[in-house]
């Protein structure tokens, strides 16, 4: 009793940075967060100001060698990317109590999870800039031999910064693989254990075989999925069931959830899902690129009719002829297309008022 009381009192002892101590340069000011391998706390430089995230490996996993390896992967696979849309990693170093630390940008915003949650699910034009973005970030990391292995809402933050400009950070390289070379298929850790979340992994993923940047694809088109309907493409009672319906249930597409969603997206989502890895994009830029288009098309479509007719109803009735003007120059109406008995009305009407000034001329 006495000896497990006392292992307690050392986690505890262990666990948390003191609110006001220092880590090298920097004074801790705040717990943040907490995640399934560290605990994270929001730091700052005194001398020059800087704002920083400091993420400490959790006191039980201390001891355990390969959660000591993932922690120094992470910062390894994001100091070989350096991308805007890839979450920046300044320092690796250990606690004197044995425990590594990463010092790492601090992001202001939500998880893209959390967005999720609280609106349901986001506009098609609003998930196509999200994902554009994801698949900038996936496509640095695929250039420089990194596959993510573990792509999911949780793992992508939207971050708010100076003026409002928004870019999205893609985090948690703890378990990216490397390959030899980059577009060369990296195998996984062990083939009796399959790395990866089950509502996001890869068919090839599941099965224990070697992970592709179009791995990374699969789980993306899963995001796009959920972001676009609220869900996941697959649910069951167990996780075992969900990684199952993965590698052999085909994909439902998107527009079988939700209304009005362009084609085009929706043969893109399914693309991304193909159980067939090389029947997804060839690469993160090419799916992009493929995006691009489809947004810029969504952000082009012109307004329903309805916004003139709801125009009409809030104006004064003295302005009415203006605003019938505008209706028709948005319907833009060739004249050639107008009935022919409106044009002979107008020429008659003309007459008439020609012939009454005459008269009383």
């Amino acid at each position: 009793m006495d000896g497990a009381s006392g292992e307690k009192d050392d986690v505890r002892t262990m666990e948390a940075l003191a609110i006001g101590s220092r880590l090298g340069p920097y004074q801790i000011e705040a717990e943040i967060g907490r995640g399934g391998m560290g605990v994270v706390y929001r730091a700052v430089d005194p001398v020059i100001g800087k704002a920083v995230a400091i993420k400490v490996l959790r006191p039980e996993l201390a001891g355990n060698a390969e959660s000591l390896q993932r922690f120094l992967s992470e910062a390894r696979a994001v100091n070989a990317i350096a991308h805007r849309n890839i979450v920046d990693v300044y320092r690796f170093g250990q606690l004197p109590d044995g425990r590594p630390y990463l010092v790492m940008e601090l992001l202001r915003g939500t998880s893209l999870l959390q967005l999720i949650i609280e609106r349901g699910s986001v506009p098609a034009a609003e998930a196509c800039a999200i994902l554009e973005e994801i698949l900038a970030g996936l496509g640095a990391a695929h250039a420089a031999g990194v596959v993510h292995r573990d792509l999911k809402p949780s793992n992508v933050y939207v971050s708010q910064e100076a003026g409002g400009v928004r870019h999205v950070k893609l985090l948690d390289f703890g378990i990216a693989k490397q390959a030899v070379a980059p577009g060369v298929a990296a195998p996984q850790t062990r083939g009796s254990r399959i790395v990866g979340t089950p509502g996001y992994i890869a068919p090839e993923q599941a099965r224990g075989e070697p992970v592709l940047p179009q791995t990374d694809l699969y789980a993306a088109g899963v995001i796009a999925f959920e972001m676009l309907t609220g869900e996941r493409p697959f649910h069951a009672e167990s996780d075992l069931d969900v990684v199952i319906m993965h590698v052999e249930m085909p994909a439902p597409a998107p527009s079988s959830r939700v209304g009005g969603l362009d084609p085009a997206l929706d043969a893109l989502v399914l693309e991304l899902l193909a159980k067939d890895p090389r029947r997804r994009p060839v690469s993160a830029d090419n799916a992009r690129e493929a995006l691009v288009r489809i947004r810029r098309k969504l952000e082009g479509r012109a307004p329903p009719s309805t916004s003139v007719i709801r125009e009409t109803e809030i104006v004064d009735r003295s302005e009415a002829p203006t605003v019938l003007a505008s209706a028709i120059q948005v319907q833009d109406t060739p004249l050639e297309a107008m009935p022919r008995r409106w044009l002979w009305a107008a020429l008659v009407l003309l007459a008439a008022s020609l012939i009454a000034l005459w008269r009383f001329s």
